[in-house]
């Protein structure tokens, strides 16, 4: 992790400054919201994938933290912290975040020449006797992921996928899309924003093949 990159911890932090913590104030507060986002960011690039993950790799690298980010952190949060705090937040306040912040990303790199945009059921969603959460997803090998919307359960990947372009930068781009999301209303989304796009098509798509 370089002390030089391109998004430094303090500016990764305002992008998440709007999120209403929703812990209650009589509790004494030991981490800021903004840190322990910081944090779990870091921690899940950096190859965590569980909450017990994402405090082991805080724990590891907490002189850095502390250098980087906040030099008055007690000592690394644990698990039950990072879950309670965590998965109390709402995604639709979350994704407009993470969405600026690849926005952000973007401006410093320039816009993706190509941009991918495909559809996956997240491993172990399906535990607990719920169905999978999949969901649709937008990224380019240049920027990594940029944006990602849920498949309502049981439903075509249409809706996601048409309201996730809306929130992409189109012009000037192409954008592909495996036979999941050949839609005439998809290709008519992305020339009407001034973009290109190479569609997937299967031999049981007879209209389109």
């Amino acid at each position: 992790m370089a002390a030089d990159s391109d998004l430094s911890l303090h500016r990764l932090g305002t992008f998440f400054e709007t999120l209403r913590d929703r812990r209650k104030r009589r509790l004494r507060i030991r981490y800021a919201l903004v840190d322990l986002m910081v944090m779990s960011v870091v921690a899940v690039i950096g190859g965590a994938d569980d909450w017990e993950g994402i405090a082991l790799f805080v724990e590891g690298h907490l002189a850095w933290f502390r250098t980087h980010l906040n030099e008055t952190l007690p000592r690394a949060p644990s698990a039950s912290t990072f879950r309670d705090v965590l998965t109390c937040l709402r995604p639709d306040e979350v994704l407009p975040c993470f969405e600026a912040f690849s926005r952000s990303f973007a401006r410093t790199h320039g816009t993706p020449e190509h941009q991918v945009i495909d559809g996956k059921a997240l491993r172990g969603s399906w535990k607990h006797g719920l169905t999978p959460l999949k969901l649709v997803h937008a990224w380019s090998a240049a920027q990594g992921t940029l944006t990602n919307f849920r498949v309502m359960r049981e439903g075509s990947e249409l809706p996601a996928i048409l309201a996730l372009l809306g929130r992409l930068e189109l012009k000037g781009t192409i954008t592909t899309l495996d036979a999941g999301g050949s839609y005439k209303k998809v290709a008519r989304a992305i020339v009407k924003a001034e973009g290109g796009y190479l569609l997937a098509i299967k031999g049981n798509q007879q209209i389109l093949h």
